[in-house]
């Protein structure tokens, strides 16, 4: 049997559930009952120790007395309550989880079927818990959700618009895939998208940095970074720097050993970019320190 898990992954297309279910922490159960079922898909033998279920599901017993009558369906509880153990997830009913699990896969294929394929969140599992019975901000699990799908697990940070942020914590990759959702089922087009301003997400965002979800720089006075892989600020902007430094040198065509004296001579087109992200250097000799030239 697998071990506990410690991460959940699931399409960002979830959290457009939240139009039917009303609540994001029904959605974060559902996300939950989602992985139960498909965890237990993937047990073939099983005989669980009952005495170790986080939660005895209401219909359980019933499924087990009639368990000779419904084979197929006494297996599919085993493995539902096995993986419920396994995860230490409680689980209020097998058929619940039946129900969220099919709720959940039609609407992924609705999405996929509509807007191709989509970004996965990653969220910790204890942070879903937390969000399912309700002791945590909705509206800044939903941004999390929306910075960790878009920066997705090999990109170390990466430039991401508030209208970006707006249509994803709502369900949508792009606001394209929000005007095709629109045309398709308008009942799955969540015209929160619509009010949300830019200062209420502003503030959210902050919020998330203070609790060190993920960390955010400015570039330029216009562009905002985002990464959930730095711990800090600094590492950030050295990332940005770096990033910056080979975009240059490529659009000039050169390397370091041939081009380095050229590159020297023309640092201060360079500097005022340098300025805008750590503020203006002691001296130039600094400033080539910093940018490794």
């Amino acid at each position: 049997m697998k071990t506990k898990v410690k991460y959940f992954t699931f399409p960002l297309c979830v959290l457009a559930l939240e139009l039917a279910l009303k609540e994001m922490k029904l959605v974060a159960q559902s996300i939950l009952y989602y992985w139960i079922y498909k965890r237990s898909s993937e047990i073939t033998e099983c005989c669980p120790n009952l005495c170790h279920l986080p939660q005895m599901p209401r219909d359980l017993d019933a499924i087990i007395k009639n368990k000779d009558d419904d084979r197929i369906a006494y297996e599919e509880a085993i493995k539902i309550v096995s993986a419920s153990i396994t995860e230490d997830i409680p689980v209020t009913s097998i058929e619940d989880v039946k129900k969220q699990f099919c709720l959940v896969d039609s609407l992924i294929n609705f999405f996929v079927k509509h807007t191709n394929s989509q970004p996965y969140c990653r969220i910790s599992r204890d942070l879903l818990l937390q969000m399912s019975r309700g002791n945590f901000d909705g509206d800044l699990f939903r941004i999390l959700c929306a910075v960790k799908a878009i920066i997705g697990s090999k990109k170390p940070a990466m430039r991401i618009t508030y209208d970006r942020i707006c249509y994803a914590m709502y369900g949508y990759k792009s606001k394209d895939a929000y005007d095709i959702i629109s045309l398709s089922d308008d009942k799955l087009c969540d015209r929160r998208v619509e009010t949300m301003t830019r200062r209420m997400l502003r503030s959210r965002i902050k919020k998330l940095t203070a609790m060190k979800f993920f960390v955010t720089f400015t570039y330029n006075r216009k562009a905002v970074y985002y990464s959930t892989r730095f711990n800090m600020k600094k590492d950030l902007v050295n990332w940005l720097m770096n990033k910056k430094v080979y975009q240059r040198k490529c659009e000039l065509g050169i390397d370091d050993s041939a081009g380095s004296l050229f590159v020297k001579n023309s640092i201060e087109e360079v500097e005022e970019g340098y300025r805008s992200i750590i503020g203006a250097p002691d001296s130039k000799e600094q400033l080539k320190i910093m940018f490794s030239f």
